[in-house]
């Protein structure tokens, strides 16, 4: 009877072992086994698009003075004149800046307006700010002070012929000789042929302006503003040779200016400048107002617009498959019990098998099936037609760029066409015959796994 209850108690034992042994493997392996992660895929866009600098062109009529004294400006820069309006005056003696110049000017009284104009100009140089162009900070400075000074003469000249009947002061005063925006940044282009430019002239670094403000000093036929007469307007800007491959077959762009938040439709054309270049132009009817101040404007150009299914760029593999005939699939009524008639020759005898086969792609006629060893289909084997007699031997292959779904637990593969990318995402074709559905699971680490692989073991 002991010897029974030893028995009985050294298999207990035994079984009790093999038990903790087992749950300790299991335990021991899910923490050591390779875990790869997962992405579930959804619908989403993207847009391409690249940055360039060009150069503004407008229809301007610069203004020069008459006479040598001291100006003073009526109107404020961006003001819609009429032919005939006052514009400045001239005072050559330099009293009625003496006088302005005594009574001072109040400028906590600056006006909502102005001071919305100035905030503006502070928050677009702040968005647009880069390092690199520094200078474009003392160009900032000097166009506000302009602007305060402006706004201060502005509000005592708005009773200027009370002034100068009772001060006696001769003044000269000129007139609009055409409609439009006023301006008072002065620089090398107005009126330049777009043609005559060359790379030279889109160095910013060389850039200068002019810009009098009320009180200075200028001589006779001194350029002083301009008047821009139309709201057609139009960007040039250097093209480099994938530029010209891309833009070849284009006559329009969309153009986005992320510093004044407008996207706008150019119509695009191309030209040689003086240097021989090829340079890109766009031309646009709108907007205009709100690029007076500048001569070098900051852009984008959308490249390409995609809507789809957006998968990570570390998902997606290249597999290599076989290519064989389409008029030798078997059967074409459904794409469930799909395959092929192979040959098979045996004991001298040929005949042939009926093989179910997974089709991932078609092209051109050509069917894409798997290469893998586990394949039923190898290479070198004899695809046949048995109506009609004819024979196809697998060899050939092409390579397809896919991915991995995992949705039942084992790798399949699904091809994709890429729409647009960016650094991280790809936005892919959706509802395509062979390919991916929104909110299926792909794998993302795809080393060493091959189609049929179990993910989860």
């Amino acid at each position: 009877m002991s010897k029974k209850n030893g028995i009985r108690f050294n298999i207990v034992i035994v079984l009790l072992f093999a038990l903790i042994a087992y749950v300790a493997f299991i335990i021991v392996a899910y923490f050591i086994r390779t875990r790869r992660g997962f992405y579930e895929v959804t619908e989403g866009s993207m847009v391409s698009d690249k940055e360039y600098t060009g150069l503004i062109f407008r229809e301007e009529e610069v203004a020069n003075t008459e006479v040598t004294g001291y100006v003073n400006f009526y109107m404020r820069e961006g003001k819609r004149c009429a032919v005939g309006d006052n514009v400045f005056l001239i005072d050559e003696t330099g009293n009625l800046n003496s006088m302005l110049a005594s009574q001072g000017a109040n400028l906590d009284k600056l006006d909502d307006a102005n001071s919305q104009k100035l905030k503006k100009k502070l928050s677009d140089f702040s968005i647009s700010y880069d390092r690199q162009s520094f200078y474009n900070v003392y160009d900032v400075k000097n166009d506000i002070n302009a602007d305060l000074l402006e706004f201060s003469n502005l509000m005592t000249l708005e009773n200027i012929d009370n002034i100068t009947r009772e001060k006696n002061i001769n003044l000269n005063i000129s007139t609009a000789a055409y409609s439009g925006i006023i301006s008072y940044n002065i620089d090398i282009f107005e009126g330049k042929d777009i043609n005559t430019l060359s790379e030279d002239d889109f160095d910013r670094s060389k850039y200068s302006f002019s810009r009098l403000k009320s009180g200075d000093l200028v001589d006779k036929n001194t350029p002083i503003y301009k008047i821009v007469s139309s709201d057609n307007w139009t960007i040039v800007f250097p093209l480099s040779e994938e530029d010209k491959e891309a833009y070849k077959d284009r006559t329009s762009l969309k153009v986005n200016f992320k510093t004044k938040g407008l996207t706008d439709v150019a119509a695009f054309s191309t030209f040689t400048g003086a240097d021989s270049l090829t340079y890109g132009r766009l031309d646009f009817d709108k907007y205009m107002i709100h690029f007076l101040e500048d001569r070098f404007i900051n852009f984008e150009i959308e490249l390409s617009s995609a809507t789809g299914l957006k998968i990570p760029h570390n998902s997606v593999v290249d597999v290599s498959f076989f290519t064989v005939p389409g008029e030798y699939l078997a059967s074409n009524s459904d794409d469930v019990n799909v395959g092929f008639y192979r040959e098979v020759i045996k004991n001298n005898k040929t005949s042939i098998e009926y093989l179910p086969t997974d089709i991932y792609d078609s092209v051109d006629g050509m069917l894409y099936i798997s290469d893998s060893p586990m394949s039923k289909i190898h290479e070198n084997d004899y695809l046949v037609q048995p109506d009609v007699g004819s024979k196809y031997k697998v060899g050939a292959k092409e390579k397809l760029k896919g991915v991995f779904n995992i949705n039942k637990g084992y790798a399949i593969f699904k091809k994709v066409d890429i729409l647009s990318s960016n650094e991280e995402y790809y936005i892919v074709k959706k509802n395509t015959k062979y390919g991916l559905s929104v909110y299926d699971h792909i794998l993302l680490d795809t080393d060493g796994i091959n189609e049929g692989d179990f993910i989860y073991r």
